[in-house]
């Protein structure tokens, strides 16, 4: 993973009107930067356009969150999370980044990421959960779309919810009040475990 350096403890404050907008290619390099990015993040336009989106990588930002990212946006899906990026100059600032996939004629052709200020409790979560990450803390749990799912069983089984059709989990739900209705114990991970094809991805 990219290690920009140096990272100086300065942070950036955005102002609430700010918003932070740039488009990539498919493989992440910058193709357009609006006028709030290049102020905020000390680079020139031409020092921009070009380079790959990690050139603003923060060091502390762990590698889950981009590996979590990329997943989403190459299955095509939006992304949404916390991002700590560095400045020109190793000052860095926190936002809340949305990327989603552009399309053209029914095809992938690159991303466009925006990006608002981050509010404090926003910042709290992600400096003591990104930590735990980072430094190799966090046990089984894993950065999904965004957030964090606790490991085993019952992240799988969110996992599985948050990816499962809506029909998947109307049977589910049906499955599940059968259980009820018969006085049988509802054992939600019993039931998927017979049923493969009801938590497939994609």
């Amino acid at each position: 993973m990219r290690n920009n350096q140096p990272a100086n403890p300065v942070e950036v404050a955005l102002d609430d009107h700010v918003l932070v907008v740039s488009k990539t290619d498919l493989l992440g390099n910058i193709t357009y930067v609006n006028r709030d990015f290049v102020e905020i993040s000390g680079f020139s336009e031409a020092e921009l356009l070009g380079q790959p989106h990690s050139v603003l990588r923060h060091p502390d930002m762990p590698l889950e969150v981009f590996e979590d990212m990329w997943r989403d946006l190459k299955a095509g899906r939006p992304w949404a999370g916390m991002i700590k990026n560095r400045c020109k100059n190793g000052d860095y600032y926190w936002v809340w980044s949305n990327a989603t996939p552009i399309r053209e004629s029914g095809q992938a052709s690159g991303y466009i990421w925006v990006r608002r200020k981050a509010s404090p409790q926003q910042i709290q979560w992600a400096e003591a959960t990104y930590t735990a990450f980072r430094e190799k803390r966090s046990g089984r749990s894993k950065i999904l779309h965004g957030g964090v799912v606790a490991g085993g069983l019952a992240g799988a089984i969110r996992q599985w919810l948050l990816n499962a059709s809506s029909s998947q989990k109307i049977v589910l739900g049906m499955l599940v009040g059968l259980l009820l209705i018969l006085g049988g114990r509802p054992d939600c991970s019993v039931a998927m475990s017979r049923m493969p094809w009801m938590y497939r991805v994609g």
